[in-house]
């Protein structure tokens, strides 16, 4: 089995990305949270094009109307400057099908709804989906981004069990156990 290099792991708020890559860099892996590079990402509202230097993830127009917008060309600058592989990233981004292209491995988190809800509730560092308002709204989008990402090929993980099973179950997709 080949053993990929870039491997970006993807998937709906609360399917446990980011704890994944912070355990695959606790055991030693090159793994980065993309969302966490400094103006790797650009906030802008889709309805007005506006750039938004600061929002509300609990104002559900906010976030109705919210591009989260990741610099393919930066992104890129990122992934050629990293000199172990396999490499690994999170994140998601709306102008996904412009960097999906830059990976060689795409992994998509998924679970169930009940597990997702709950996570996001109970989830520290990040207040993306605690409420219940903005929970149902982004439920409604969930179908057609999992299904979009599927068509672009993701190896596609259910993220419900325990960490320990979700590393193996990456690793073996990125060739590695």
């Amino acid at each position: 089995m080949e053993i990929h290099e870039e491997i970006l792991i993807t998937g709906f708020s609360g399917t446990g990305k980011s704890t994944l890559i912070k355990r695959l860099a606790e055991l030693g892996y090159a793994a980065q949270d993309l969302e966490d590079i400094e103006g790797l990402y650009t906030a802008s509202r889709s309805d007005t094009g506006e750039i938004m230097q600061e929002w509300d993830n609990a104002d559900l127009d906010m976030v109705k109307n919210m591009n989260w917008h990741c610099d393919p060309d930066k992104l890129r600058k990122i992934l050629d400057a990293e000199n172990r592989a396999p490499a690994f990233y999170c994140g998601g981004a709306t102008n996904f099908s412009e960097i999906v292209g830059l990976f060689d491995l795409v992994i998509m988190l998924t679970a169930d709804e009940d597990i997702i809800r709950e996570r996001l509730r109970n989830r520290e560092g990040n207040d993306f989906g605690k409420t219940q308002e903005v929970q149902d709204h982004i439920f409604t989008l969930r179908e057609a981004v999992e299904e979009d990402i599927k068509q672009r090929g993701a190896v596609v993980i259910d993220s419900g069990g325990t960490l320990d099973e979700l590393v193996g179950a990456v690793l073996a997709a990125a060739g590695i156990v």
